[in-house]
């Protein structure tokens, strides 16, 4: 009987099948699915690679700009950075720039008030119209001294000049005048001091400093007293002269007047 239950039938490929027909029709069914199944699966395979190399190009085009946005964010970090420095150094340059400012305005101020005062100076000297000559860088008005100094006399070629050089050497030489005392002797310094120096403090007053003579005159303040603190004298002509000490001090204390003594250049000294 089991034997009536089993159907032999034919595949398309000529084979034998024993299935009941219904269970082969069903596995047929089954098998069409199946297969459309793994079409789909595969459709959606290819969709889903399709989507991820999409989403990776996406991601990568992310990365990218977060790069890039991490570049301008370290670029603009560092241009405030430089923005900052860059202030900080033109804030110092500008304080240096007004240091320097106030410093030239008050070398201005300062070279103005020397200019008024030497336009005052040439002023004054060009009403006194008298004759000077300097010793140690010291001014002299030797103006009373006219039978020395006058026209014609002697010691008239001394007039307007620095006569240290010649007074320590004793010449009357033109080239002796404005020139310079490093090769003096010792002996002659003192000499200088012990004649034409006294005898110019005692016979005629000082007027003035030299502005520029052609030594250094503080060299010689032990002879002649502090060039710094040159004041004016009066002479001390026509009085009895007590003997004086050689104390230089002690002479300038004597010949000290009321005023510092103006500062005169060479080419300005009356003649």
């Amino acid at each position: 009987m089991a034997e009536q239950n089993i159907d032999i039938t034919f595949d398309e490929d000529n084979r034998i099948r024993v299935m009941p027909k219904e269970k082969f029709k069903q596995t047929e069914s089954l098998e069409a699915e199946c297969h459309g199944f793994a079409d789909k699966i595969q459709a959606f395979s290819g969709t889903v690679d399709m989507l991820v190399e999409v989403l990776d190009g996406e991601a990568q085009k992310i990365e990218e700009e977060k790069l890039r946005a991490i570049g301008q964010r370290n670029r603009a970090e560092m241009e405030a950075e430089a923005r900052r420095r860059k202030q900080l150094s033109m804030q110092a340059a500008i304080q240096e720039k007004t240091a320097e400012l106030e410093r030239l305005v008050f070398q201005l101020n300062s070279l103005e008030r020397v200019e008024r005062e030497q336009f005052a100076l040439i002023e004054k000297l060009s009403t006194l119209g008298g004759t000077m000559l300097a010793v140690w860088g010291r001014v002299f008005d030797v103006s009373s001294g006219k039978e020395f100094y006058g026209e014609g006399q002697g010691y008239r070629l001394f007039a307007g000049h620095d006569c240290t050089r010649a007074f320590a050497l004793t010449r009357r030489q033109v080239d002796m005048l404005d020139q310079g005392l490093e090769d003096l002797s010792d002996k002659q310094l003192r000499h200088l001091n012990r004649t034409y120096w006294e005898t110019y403090v005692a016979k005629y007053p000082v007027v003035g400093r030299l502005l520029d003579p052609p030594y250094d005159p503080k060299d010689y303040d032990n002879f002649a007293g502090p060039y710094s603190a040159i004041r004016r004298t009066r002479p001390s002509l026509g009085e009895e002269r007590p003997r004086e000490s050689r104390c230089p001090v002690t002479r300038a204390a004597k010949a000290v007047g009321s005023a510092i003594a103006n500062l005169i250049p060479r080419q300005l000294l009356p003649r």
